[in-house]
């Protein structure tokens, strides 16, 4: 080709300098969704912030879309929450608001479901491709997750809860990107444009890929297959599922702060019990309540230092005011990640003698994230069950003896 066109639709103004044999357009009014034809185009970034708000929004004809991703061609959405919107207007009515479904545009998106969640970080997948690596070089923040997927889709990132917040789908001879807006803001003149730089030149790279492949399968060839390759696919799924569960448990071993009691939160939940996060509340971290157990968690870490007599304080003013409230007596368990600069084979003791002393006399659990974690592995090996877990919780009086 004799020029690589490149069609970005902003609210924010990138200053991005082309290479040679490229062109660049920006149209940075999101009302405007499309003012000329995308056909002449070879990549298309949207992002997806306040598309849908308003009545004269031109989206894209199948027409259209058809003969684009009758070339080689890409498409990326900067992912955004969907907006309600009704009867012409924003919603601010009692009326029940329905999604604009701003995505809907995307070919073959139909039954694509969206929730609403949003928060910070993921891990991309086995099928990222080229894109992991400029998935793992920003931090990202995400305003949806993407609950249901249309068979052409798949996940190429996801959340600590293993939820998908990226994807990718092959349409045509094209490809179709949705990913978060990384942590920068949009009119950063000079980390903005920055990123859309190193994502062009990925989408540049998917397009060499793409003309270079072999012609697209026929939806019928699927009627065909032996029926040995379903069977390895079923089997895969889970074992998959399994791993990136596993994946994500490791992050114990060296996360801090919010990070860490999130990725407690779900190796909780994982091993069936029926944790909430209490983090952010003025309260502790998390909380298990159960018809025959109920326990509050403080999660804490220290880079270079033991865990001390302060948090084992914190945790009794924790117990002390659940026990007032619900008139019931937890037991109270603090997880520390501690030394978590270093492997676990270098770290010192977890807790000063005065907080192992106190957790000892007030009946707590104090553990480590290591134990957690190996801990975790044996319930996924099946070598625990959620009961033996809870009984070692519950028999616990101070330092958790547990040694894989």
């Amino acid at each position: 080709m004799t020029t690589f066109r490149v069609k970005i639709i902003s609210s924010a103004y990138p200053n991005i300098k082309p290479k040679e044999n490229e062109s660049i357009t920006i149209a940075s009014s999101p009302a405007i969704f499309s003012e000329e034809s995308i056909c002449g185009y070879n990549i298309l970034i949207v992002r997806q912030e306040n598309v849908g708000s308003y009545d004269d929004v031109k989206q894209f004809s199948k027409e259209e879309l058809d003969e684009f991703f009758g070339k080689p061609s890409v498409v990326v959405c900067l992912s955004d929450k969907e907006q309600l919107y009704e009867y012409g207007g924003w919603y601010v009515g009692p009326q029940k608001p329905e999604p604009v479904r701003n995505y809907h545009w995307l070919p073959e998106a139909k039954g694509l479901i969206i929730s609403s969640k949003k928060g910070e970080g993921l891990e991309p997948t086995g099928d990222a491709g080229r894109l992991s690596n400029l998935l793992n070089a920003y931090e990202w923040e995400w305003k949806c997750t993407f609950v249901k997927l249309p068979s052409k889709y798949i996940p190429i990132a996801r959340n600590i809860s293993n939820q998908s917040v990226a994807l990718r789908a092959d349409i045509g001879e094209g490809r179709v990107f949705i990913i978060p807006t990384p942590e920068i803001n949009p009119y950063d003149y000079d980390r903005y444009p920055a990123f859309l730089r190193q994502l062009i030149d990925v989408c540049e790279e998917e397009i060499q890929e793409l003309s270079e492949r072999e012609r697209q399968e026929p939806d019928w060839v699927q009627q065909e297959v032996d029926p040995l390759e379903s069977k390895l696919f079923g089997d895969f799924i889970p074992l998959y599922e399994r791993y990136q569960t596993l994946r994500g448990a490791r992050r114990l071993l060296y996360e801090t702060s919010t990070s860490l009691t999130r990725i407690v939160h779900f190796i909780m939940t994982k091993m069936g019990f029926s944790a909430e996060m209490k983090e952010g509340g003025g309260t502790h971290d998390i909380e298990i309540c159960e018809d025959d157990f109920n326990s509050v968690i403080e999660v804490t870490s220290s880079e270079e230092d033991w865990i001390n007599i302060r948090k084992t304080r914190q945790l009794l003013d924790w117990c002390q005011r659940f026990e007032r409230e619900q008139n019931k007596k937890p037991k109270g368990i603090l997880i520390a990640n501690h030394f978590c600069n270093h492997p676990p084979t270098e770290r010192d003791e977890p807790f000063t003698i005065e907080a192992s002393k106190q957790g000892e006399a007030e009946g707590f659990c104090l553990m480590t994230t290591v134990q957690l974690y190996k801990i975790f592995c044996k319930f996924l090996k099946g070598e625990m069950s959620k009961d033996e877990i809870k009984q070692l919780f519950l028999e616990t009086q101070g330092l958790l003896q547990f040694e894989d």
